[in-house]
């Protein structure tokens, strides 16, 4: 699960995967508007399949590294 403030954030992140090989099975994506001030951020969750190797504690503090990432936690 990962919330971000900009759409471009999330093609880094996708670029993170394709980088270390790793499929991806689902990937949903929704706008969370903030009624009071009408501002939004975006909310992924991406599901996909990864070898031990390739999920490592790394993997995600990469994607925590990322510009306008807020959230990233492991469901």
């Amino acid at each position: 699960y990962i919330e971000y403030k900009h759409a471009v954030s999330i093609e880094e992140i996708y670029a993170i995967l394709r980088e270390k090989k790793i499929q991806v099975s689902n990937f949903e994506i929704n706008r969370v508007t903030n009624g009071e001030n009408d501002s939004h951020y975006y909310c992924a969750v991406i599901s996909f399949r990864a070898s031990k190797a390739q999920m490592d504690e790394a993997l995600l503090k990469s994607f925590a590294k990322v510009k306008d990432v807020m959230t990233v936690e492991e469901i």
